[in-house]
């Protein structure tokens, strides 16, 4: 059984490695990783017509937009209200991003890229 990510990223290479990390971490718990990657969010609304994701994972910085802005269209979207929203950064820090995301009513992990949260808490969401 799949478990799906739709993954908002600018930087391709940072795509990959995550992916290659984690990979057999989730083969591991008996599920075959998918990610579906967009450099940017353009095609929000479309890619959730065709994708129905575990967890959606938006980078602060996508170089034309900030992954707030993706956040303000899923909190405004109810029927994905129940999909975990995952909120990251590799410039801001922990503070400014869960001061961001406190206008919104839809639930938003956040974190930073450093160290192995972000992945521990994508594992320990996979049933």
């Amino acid at each position: 059984m799949d478990f799906t990510i739709l993954m908002y990223e600018d930087d391709q290479q940072y795509k990959d490695s995550f992916e290659y990390n984690l990979q057999p971490k989730v083969k591991a718990k008996g599920r075959d990783l998918v990610i579906r990657h967009r450099l940017n969010g353009d095609s929000i609304e479309q890619d959730l017509m065709m994708v129905d994701p575990d967890i959606i994972m938006i980078d602060h910085d996508l170089g034309t937009i900030t992954g707030d802005e993706l956040i303000e269209i899923l909190d405004n979207t109810p029927e994905h209200a129940q999909v975990m929203l995952i909120y990251y950064s590799g410039g801001e820090t922990l503070d400014d991003l869960q001061e961001t995301v406190k206008k919104y009513n839809c639930h938003v992990q956040c974190f930073t890229k450093e160290g192995d949260e972000l992945e521990n808490a994508i594992l320990g969401m996979i049933r």
